[in-house]
Formats: C-alpha cells, structure tokens, sequence
C-alpha cells in the first residue's frame, strides 16, 4: 500500500518499490512529501530518470527521492505559512530544503507547490512542479560527479 501517491505523481509510485522506501514511508510517521507531477520529471535532462533507475545507480536515486521527505512533523501549507519563510527543512536525505515565499506561490527551492496538504494516513503531501535535487555534500562528491555525468547523457 502506498499511502503518500496520488494520480498526479505515478513516477513516484512506480520508483518507491525499486529503491525499498515504501517499508519507511508505510510507517507511522509522521511525513511531508514534496512529491512531483510526473510532467516535473520531463523537465529533466532526456534519460536523467532511464539512468537513475539501473541498479548501479540505486544509491544516488534513493538519495534523490529521499531528498524529497521531511520526517517527524507533519508541515501543512497553513504550518509552512505561519512559520514566516524563508526557513531550511532537514530531509531524511540530511540536506536541508529552502521554504521561501514568491508572490502568492509557496515555494521549496526552486520548486512551487502547485497543489498542497494532500492528506495521507501517516502525514502530508505537496504537489510540486519540478524534481528536487539535493545539493552536493563534501563526502559525496564522487557520487555527485557520477550524478552530473548521469545528467548529461541524453
């Protein structure tokens, strides 16, 4: 069961079962997921998500999806508003995520929650209009190298 996908994310419910996340986000929670639409993975490079799904590329990909979960509070749009952004959000990645306010749009990143407070049985969903990547981390770098030449391979 998959308690954090809608019809507007299906690329995400096909790639939770092939990195092993659907036993962690089945938990109790709770969760925020920034979930992208599936048009939100078009914007990447051609072949950017063909390669993130090979098995040598498992490390790098669940990084990539777990960049996308904040664990341990649920943060309902209202929540997110009322903190006053800009603020950081740790991921279960363990990078942080930017909360920041552009006119009328609540943004994480460079991403816009296009729909919000998506409510699951173990947390929240906001709907996003591009993947998130996380920022390269010092003792990733070969990974992250591995990433941008993943990027380009069209």
């Amino acid at each position: 069961m998959y308690y954090f996908i809608s019809t507007e994310t299906g690329v995400i419910s096909i790639t939770l079962p092939v990195v092993n996340l659907v036993k962690t986000l089945n938990r109790p929670g709770p969760f925020t997921v920034f979930a992208p639409i599936d048009a939100a993975f078009n914007k990447l490079p051609p072949g950017t998500l063909d390669n993130l799904l090979k098995p040598e590329n498992r490390l790098l990909f669940i990084t990539v999806l777990t960049y996308h979960v904040i664990r341990g509070r649920e943060y309902t749009s209202t929540r997110l508003l009322v903190t006053e952004p800009p603020f950081n959000l740790t991921t279960l990645e363990g990078n942080t995520t930017s909360i920041t306010l552009s006119g009328n749009n609540l943004k994480i990143n460079d991403a816009i929650i296009i729909i919000a407070d998506v409510l699951a049985t173990n947390g929240i969903i906001h709907v996003l209009d591009t993947v998130l990547l996380p920022p390269p981390r010092q003792q990733d770098a070969d990974q992250q190298t591995i990433y941008l030449c993943i990027m380009v391979i069209s």
